[in-house]
Order: structure tokens, then C-alpha cells, then sequence
């Protein structure tokens, strides 16, 4: 029988139940934490980390709104616990699942970062107004996009 576990990034107030495993994550060394585990393992996820370290590195005020910037790395903590997840599924379709909700997390951020790159000046929905750091933070997302992309097999 399934043991429930709770994953928890800590610092960031994110935690999650789910009925897979047993093992229980403290925090997470994708996102440059310590991380811990019921078996002592730990994943670390480079292109995920430097995709956090460009967004933290950005100073509040290139971001249109404040909010932004945490929003930012609360998803890619969520994308950390996404891909903690996939690693301890045993079944292909859900490890895709995941992988999945992940790289549409990673689609969403692109989203939200690309008008300097497309069109040479934020666009309307934006979320940052600087383009050198648009770009930057651009580009470590599409990196992570691509890493994500390949983990999905398709079948």
C-alpha cells in the first residue's frame, strides 16, 4: 500500500501530498537548497538551477509588477517538485504526465519573457522590462524547455 508523502521546498512555502512512494523531499538541490530524502538521495537538475539563478540575479525593478518575480520562481519551484516527482514514477505515461506539466509551466514562463527576443522590446504581457535581462532570462528558459522536451518519450 502506498505511504503519503510531503514534499516540501523549503523557504518557499510550497508543499504538496500525493499517495506515490515514500519517500519525503525537505528541500530541493535543483533549486540550490539542500535536499534531503527519506533514502538520502538527492537530483540535481543544472539547467533548472541556472534558469533560477538568472531570475533571482534580475533586480526587482526590471519587472513590471513586483509580484512577478516570485511568481517566477514559484513556478520553477513547482517545476522542481515536478521533476522529483517523475524521478520516483516507475510508469512511462506518468512520468510523461509530469514531464508534460512541466514543460508547460517552462512554455508559460517563455511566454511571459520573449518580446525582446521576438520583436526587439517587451511586449504587453511581459513580464520584464529590461530586454538584457529579458533575454537572459529568456534564453535559460528555452534551455530548460529543451531539456524538458527530450525527457518525454513518446510512445
Amino acid at each position: 500500500m502506498a505511504k503519503e508523502a510531503t514534499i516540501t521546498l523549503l523557504g518557499h512555502g510550497c508543499g504538496r501530498k500525493r499517495m506515490k512512494g515514500t519517500r519525503i523531499w525537505l528541500g530541493c538541490l535543483l533549486l540550490g537548497l539542500v535536499a534531503c530524502s527519506a533514502n538520502a538521495r538527492a537530483d540535481e537538475n543544472q539547467t533548472l538551477a541556472t534558469a533560477k539563478n538568472a531570475i533571482v540575479a534580475v533586480v526587482d525593478s526590471s519587472f513590471v509588477d513586483s509580484q512577478f518575480k516570485a511568481a517566477m520562481i514559484d513556478d520553477l519551484n513547482a517545476t522542481a517538485e515536478l521533476f522529483l516527482m517523475a524521478t520516483e514514477e516507475s510508469e512511462r505515461a506518468a512520468k510523461n504526465g509530469l514531464y508534460q506539466d512541466a514543460l508547460n509551466t517552462a512554455e508559460t514562463m517563455i511566454a511571459k519573457t520573449d518580446g525582446c527576443v521576438t520583436a526587439g522590446a517587451p511586449e504587453i504581457d511581459d513580464w520584464l522590462t529590461l530586454c538584457a535581462d529579458a533575454v537572459t532570462v529568456h534564453a535559460k528558459l528555452v534551455l530548460l524547455r529543451q531539456e524538458i522536451a527530450g525527457l518525454i518519450v513518446v510512445e
